[in-house]
Formats: structure tokens, C-alpha cells, sequence
């Protein structure tokens, strides 16, 4: 089995956001990058080659990773069609694979990679002006490190990350809400799961460097979107878990898919082509 082309969101979670107006086997997709709407099917899209693999000096490619997401996905679509879709109620063991779903989707994209590599060069920025500053000409222990952990620093996060992650996540509230009106419906990005602190950014502003949420945080909000009907939405601060799912106005769906195009790297994907060449018009409004 080759398995080079992996994907960083799950096929089997794209497939939910496909538009039934065409036999519901292909999404919407607007690409920031090229300024461009256009359909894909969910296999075809969202993927890079080896995202997951990893590779040994003897040239052998290690699926380890690839075959424990494909775990967690096959729990999580279970879990989503037999309880999540038909408005079912959750019990623990349908809580522990959503939290680990979860996790996954959190530190598995490409933003997420791209954030950890940022952090390792900037340490290697910050150990080069020491070295300097030091007069230190050869390379040392830690810079070897450094150097070394980038090829596969994604791989090594996502296997000790996604369980100690989901420890956190399954011990916080959930809610799953639900459009009022069929008119309004959720979509999703190519970093469609995030943490946001309202709390932080009304006394600090959204700009500022110190408002990052993270998940221990009493205020933290983590949001979802799972299907154009149904989006998940954890925290803390939650009166209680709500078993079924809530039905939200409009203008809070409409809240929700703004944390999710606000998060998106490149790609926003939707059920509705209406409903992106309504989203790309807004934002071109707001940057003019």
C-alpha cells in the first residue's frame, strides 16, 4: 500500500459538507490563494504527499501515523452517523472518540505544521546569535538537534500530542449545535478546528500577542464545524452538556463560520456555491 498522498483534513469529514444538489459527492471550495470557486471531489482535495509518513535513513517509509489517524477517523464517522447526525445523544465512549478526533484535528493541518516549524527555526535563529555571541564555530549538540527534529517534527507532535490532547478535551463540556432554519448552515476551512478566548481578546484586543488561547484556559471556547447542520462547541464555562443538539439563530451560525474563515489557511469549503460567492463578496467588501 502506498499511501503517498494523505490527507491533512480527513475525507470521511469533508464528505459530510458535500453538496446534495450534485449526488452529494462533491464539495464547494474557494481558494484564497487564486481567488477561485470551484467543486472537487473530498478525495481530491486537502492532501500532501507523506504529510504523515515517516521516513527512515533506509529509505523505508513508516505508515504507523497514517494507520492511527485512519483509526480515529473510522471511530469518529461511526460516532457521527449513528449519534452526531441524527441529533442522538453522546455517551462517554462516544465522547472519548470525538475528544480524540478532536486533537487530531487540531495539530494535524498544515497550519498547524507550520506553526511548530516556525517555532523550531526561531530557536535555531536564537542559538545561532548565542553561538556568535559566543565566538562558537562549530556546530553544537543542540543545533544538531534542532536540525535534526525538523524533517519530522509534525509526525513526532501528532503521535505524543493527540493522547494527552484528548486527556483535555474529553473532560470538557460539549455541545452540539444545530441551524435554526434550513437557509443557514455551517462550512468548513483547511483549519477548521480552533480555540478562541473571548475573555482575553475584549481585555487585551484581538490583535494583541498575548490573547492565544489554549485549552486549559477557564474561558476558552473550542469550535468545530462538522456538517452544514451540526458543528461542535466545547469549553469549560458551559452550564451543562447539551445531549441533543441546540438549535442557534442565524446570525450565530453566521458568528461560528466567521472563527472558521477567520482561522482558514488557504482553503474554505462549503455544501453551497451560493454560499462562498456570498462569503468571498464579504470579504472583498472588508479589505476595500
Amino acid at each position: 500500500m502506498n499511501n503517498t498522498k494523505q490527507h491533512y483534513i480527513p475525507r470521511v469529514y469533508l464528505s459530510a459538507f458535500a453538496d446534495p444538489a450534485i449526488d452529494g459527492e462533491q464539495v464547494w471550495v474557494f481558494s484564497s490563494k487564486f481567488k477561485k470557486i470551484f467543486r472537487q471531489s473530498p478525495g481530491n482535495i486537502l492532501t500532501e504527499d507523506d504529510m504523515y509518513t515517516v521516513p527512515f535513513p533506509s529509505g523505508e517509509r513508516n505508515l504507523i501515523l497514517e494507520s492511527t489517524l485512519a483509526t480515529i477517523e473510522g471511530e469518529y464517522a461511526r460516532v457521527f452517523r449513528e449519534k452526531i447526525d441524527p441529533g442522538q445523544p453522546l455517551d462517554q465512549d462516544d465522547k472519548a472518540h470525538l475528544a480524540r478526533f478532536v486533537a487530531a484535528m487540531l495539530i494535524r493541518t498544515k497550519e498547524a505544521k507550520a506553526g511548530m516549524l516556525d517555532v523550531n527555526d526561531k530557536l535555531l535563529d536564537l542559538l545561532t546569535l548565542m553561538e556568535k555571541a559566543h565566538n562558537i564555530t562549530e556546530p553544537t549538540s543542540q543545533r544538531k538537534a534542532l536540525e535534526a527534529s525538523r524533517a519530522t517534527i509534525h509526525q513526532k507532535s501528532l503521535w505524543a500530542g493527540i493522547p494527552s490532547l484528548a486527556k483535555l478535551i474529553v473532560k470538557m463540556k460539549f455541545g452540539i449545535l444545530s441551524p435554526e432554519t434550513p437557509e443557514s448552515r455551517f462550512l468548513t476551512s483547511d483549519n477548521p478546528c480552533h480555540l478562541i478566548n473571548p475573555e482575553l481578546i475584549a481585555k487585551l484586543g484581538a490583535d494583541h500577542p498575548q490573547n492565544s488561547a489554549g485549552l486549559a484556559q477557564r474561558d476558552v471556547e473550542l469550535t468545530l464545524p462538522l456538517s452544514p447542520t451540526k458543528a461542535l462547541f466545547a469549553g469549560w464555562k458551559l452550564i451543562k452538556e447539551t445531549p441533543v443538539p441546540f438549535p442557534i439563530s442565524a446570525q450565530m451560525v453566521e458568528r461560528v463560520n466567521w472563527r472558521t474563515i477567520h482561522h482558514a489557511g488557504e482553503y474554505i469549503v462549503s455544501s453551497s456555491e451560493k454560499q462562498l460567492i456570498d462569503i468571498v463578496h464579504k470579504l472583498e467588501s472588508s479589505s476595500s
